[in-house]
C-alpha cells in the first residue's frame, strides 16, 4: 500500500514538473539545463543526431 501511494505522489510531482516546463525559451533560459533537456526532448530528439549535452553546449556558446 505504501508503495502505491509513493508511486502516485511521484507521478503527481512529474506531472507538475511537465506542466511547469515551457514549450519555448528565451536567452535567459539557455543556462538552465533542465529546460534545454525538456525542449530537446519535445522538439529536437527525433530529428537530430546530436545528444542533449551537445545541444546544451551549443546554447551555452551562443549565449557568450
Amino acid at each position: 500500500m505504501i508503495h502505491t501511494i509513493t508511486l502516485q505522489k511521484l507521478g503527481q510531482a512529474v506531472l507538475l514538473l511537465q506542466v511547469s516546463m515551457p514549450n519555448e525559451c528565451i536567452l535567459a533560459n539557455w543556462h538552465d539545463k533542465t529546460i534545454i533537456e525538456h525542449l530537446f526532448k519535445i522538439h529536437l530528439k527525433s530529428v537530430v543526431s546530436r545528444s542533449v549535452e551537445e545541444w546544451h553546449q551549443v546554447f551555452q556558446n551562443w549565449a557568450r
